[in-house]
């Protein structure tokens, strides 16, 4: 599946999801990368209503950065470029974007649950929102969901099947 495939197919998902509003309510990054984003371009920030969305940063922060400005991959490469590469490093990101692609509740809420583990115990004695933590904490999700269990997921939500 490419990434333009996958994003065809999260552009009607729900902006806020269960078990990722459950993490962002105490997990979500404190500042910097997508929250200092999201002040500059006016985007609400309010921890409490999970503003920004992970949704927005998807397309507005993530893909147009790394798209536009660091030209890492494009939307025709295979969605593997940014799960299994190094620039997806916001947990409650790549939360959202498995839950959105129809992962299955109980594994969202091992991986959910193991990332709080990563967080609070690698905080390196800094906060919960030490960017190492957090990245390892992304890394760990999509070590538990690898992107063909996203593609596969995606297909039996019938929200896409890709041609193989």
């Amino acid at each position: 599946m490419t990434i333009r495939e996958w994003m065809k197919a999260l552009y009607y998902q729900k902006e806020r999801l269960p078990v990722t509003d459950a993490f962002i309510s105490d997990y979500q990054q404190e500042g910097g990368a997508y929250i200092t984003l999201a002040k500059s371009n006016g985007h609400p920030v309010d921890k409490k209503a999970g503003e920004p969305n992970q949704k927005w940063l998807f397309y507005y922060g993530y893909l147009t950065y790394h798209i536009l400005n660091t030209k890492k991959f494009s939307i025709d490469n295979d969605i593997s470029a940014i799960w299994n590469g190094s620039t997806l490093k916001c947990p409650e990101l790549v939360l959202w974007l498995a839950e959105a692609s129809g992962v299955d509740e109980q594994l969202l809420l091992n991986a959910s649950r193991k990332m709080k583990e990563i967080i609070d115990t690698k905080n390196y004695g800094a906060a919960r929102s030490s960017g190492l933590a957090r990245a390892s904490a992304a890394a760990e999700l999509m070590r538990m969901i690898p992107a063909e269990n996203i593609e596969i997921a995606l297909c039996k939500a019938d929200k896409a099947c890709p041609e193989k």
